[in-house]
């Protein structure tokens, strides 16, 4: 084809080009990433409602943002420059690769223009993707915000997938595995290009046994005042984060102890092992003393509680993050129990839960807790708590000697003698755990 064949532009305009946006001083944004399920949704909720920073619950826009723009290189890295020297006879050699990336950032730059603002406010968007394309854009949102701030919420690969598996067992396992080692290697990167002054990493399992150091780093990270900093405390203390265990939140779990056959195992060496070591975790995990409350959460590894009379389909479940949900059998049938095996104990001298009936007609409900000794199956404490006005969480606590040691924790539900049916009876936990007195 020659010249004179080729198509005419309509206003003879030059090609399209674009002016990336100029550098937004006044917005000031936090963004929290991470691999799904390593607290991310805990630690944005504790700065959007103890520090009063505003925020969308989830954002999952730059992530969008880095994915067009892997296509647009992914494609324009296939044509070979001999190709795009020939503008009379490609098309495509017209076409300006730069300008169209600016149009995709300068469109999200607008995003968070438009839904965001000025000021401070979070966007807390963990990776699911493989290759973290939230983690990559971090460079890219800086260049947008100057003054923005990154938070990487950090979890030791065996938990973290381990609750991956639980959450979206839909999910390939290596793709699980892969995803979660990429967010670290990924973050690795971007620290370094954003700056270590930018950037603050709180581990997921610190969110649950040392509270005060992390909100001791998020005042010092993010400028935070005193009220703030206790109001972050407050609801780290009292909300689940996505812990690495049912009632051990610092215990590590080792390799060994996953329910993973032997190919699952291989496969979690081979993705994960080497930023695990990167990281500083270890195969074998630890344990880490705390005086940090012991809470009762659904089972990450089924296996891990044993269920006694409780219904298979729907007598167990987790309603809440911080709500279980334990049905009880009908009148006169024996108690439907949940028992916590060998958990450690140091020090903790109180059970408390708030309890409930979620349903009009559905009480009264007998609550019941009982305390032995793990291996001689020596009772220490056993407790009952009835409750009879439905929908209203009533607080029940239950004193126990100081107690050191392994323990087997149970929890009961069962229907009061008065009561009529069971048919409604859908009987809860609220944050069900044990504390010390301090």
């Amino acid at each position: 084809m020659t010249d004179s064949d080729q198509p005419r532009s309509a206003d003879g305009a030059e090609p399209l080009s674009v002016a990336r946006r100029s550098p937004n001083h006044d917005a000031e944004p936090i963004f929290v990433v991470g691999s799904v399920r390593s607290g991310t949704s805990a630690l944005a909720q504790a700065l959007k409602t103890g520090a009063c920073i505003p925020g969308f619950n989830e954002g999952n826009v730059a992530a969008l943002m880095r994915l067009i723009l892997d296509q647009i290189d992914e494609y324009f890295r296939q044509l070979s420059p001999e190709y795009m020297k020939v503008p009379s006879h490609h098309l495509i050699a017209n076409v300006d690769r730069k300008a169209i990336e600016d149009h995709i950032v300068n469109h999200f730059v607008d995003v968070y223009a438009r839904h965001a603002g000025n000021g401070r406010w979070i966007d807390k968007s963990p990776d699911s993707y493989l290759f973290a394309p939230m983690i990559r854009s971090c460079p890219e949102l800086q260049r947008m915000s100057p003054k923005a701030r990154f938070i990487f919420c950090a979890r030791r690969g065996i938990e973290n997938v381990l609750s991956r598996m639980n959450k979206f067992p839909h999910i390939p396992f290596d793709y699980q595995c892969r995803s979660w080692a990429h967010t670290f290697a990924e973050w690795g990167r971007a620290r370094e290009e954003v700056g270590a002054d930018r950037c603050l990493e709180v581990q997921q399992r610190d969110m649950a046994i040392r509270p005060h150091a992390v909100a001791a780093d998020l005042r010092a990270f993010l400028e935070l005042d005193e009220r703030q900093e206790s109001s972050i405390i407050r609801l780290l203390s009292e909300r689940r984060h996505e812990q690495s265990r049912i009632a051990q939140e610092y215990r590590e779990i080792p390799l060994s102890e996953t329910p993973w056959d032997e190919e699952q195992r291989d496969g979690f060496y081979r993705w994960c092992h080497p930023m695990m070591q990167a990281a500083g975790f270890d195969l074998e995990g630890r344990s880490i003393a705390s005086k940090a409350p012991i809470r009762l959460f659904f089972p990450t590894i089924a296996a891990s509680v044993a269920l006694t009379n409780v219904d298979p389909d729907h007598g167990f479940s987790e309603i809440e993050p911080d709500v279980l949900q334990l049905r009880p059998n009908e009148v006169g049938e024996p108690p439907a129990v949940v028992r916590y095996a060998a958990v450690p104990l140091e020090g903790q001298e109180r059970f408390v839960a708030d309890v409930g009936v979620d349903h009009p007609q559905g009480g009264p409900v007998q609550f019941g807790f009982r305390l032995s000794e793990t291996g001689t199956g020596c009772e220490v404490a056993v407790a009952s708590h009835t409750v009879s006005t439905p929908e209203r969480f009533e607080t029940w606590s239950v004193s126990l000697p100081p107690l050191r040691g392994t323990y087997d924790i149970e929890i009961a539900t069962q229907m009061h003698e008065d009561a009529e049916t069971a048919a409604y009876a859908w009987a809860r936990f609220r944050m069900p755990q044990l504390r010390t007195r301090t």
